[in-house]
């Protein structure tokens, strides 16, 4: 019996279990993965700009962290969506009148970013990766509310913790930088 249990536990971790579903692919994991895809591709496009733009080393930090597990999420996505037979290019499969992550810079906003240094740049970035950062929020809170695939939730949970707490630290910074 206790062999029994153990083989059901593990099947249950590999099929993906935890957060509360478990159930075959659905439509909102799967916009999940490609909307996460695209936005973190975009958090790459943006943070990069940090180190030629300010010299305040907790931006650089955190650029530095981004880059890192932005990277680690899209290699996590991209093996989904790849399994799941769906396109793995950033924005690719979104319909962009309706599925595009909300926050997401427009060319001339990021444009407008790139055109800034120092102190400037602080404060238009602080804002402009908040609005990402709650967009990205609103894109897990809809995994997590409509997605069936126990894995895919639970990056969906770490997304929203993870944005949560950096969204705490860039309203602090923008307190204490005005």
């Amino acid at each position: 019996m206790r062999r029994l249990l153990v083989g059901l536990v593990l099947l249950l971790a590999a099929c993906g279990g935890g957060e509360g579903g478990n159930g075959p692919l659905n439509d909102a994991d799967v916009a999940f993965a490609q909307g996460l895809l695209l936005a973190d591709d975009h958090a790459t496009e943006v943070i990069e700009l940090v180190s030629s733009h300010t010299s305040r080393p907790e931006l650089t930090a955190l650029a530095e962290k981004t880059l890192t597990s932005r990277g680690e999420e899209i290699t996590k996505v991209q093996g989904w969506l790849g399994r799941w037979g769906k396109p793995v290019e950033p924005g690719a499969g979104l319909d962009p009148e309706t599925q595009l992550p909300p926050g997401l810079l427009s060319d001339e906003q990021l444009n407008q970013l790139n055109q800034l240094k120092g102190a400037g740049f602080d404060l238009a970035f602080v804002d402009a990766f908040s609005g990402h950062h709650r967009g990205v929020i609103e894109l897990a809170s809809k995994e997590l509310r409509d997605g069936s695939l126990g894995e895919v939730k639970a990056l969906a949970r770490q997304v929203v913790d993870g944005r949560k707490a950096e969204l705490d630290q860039l309203a602090g910074w923008k307190a204490e930088w005005r």
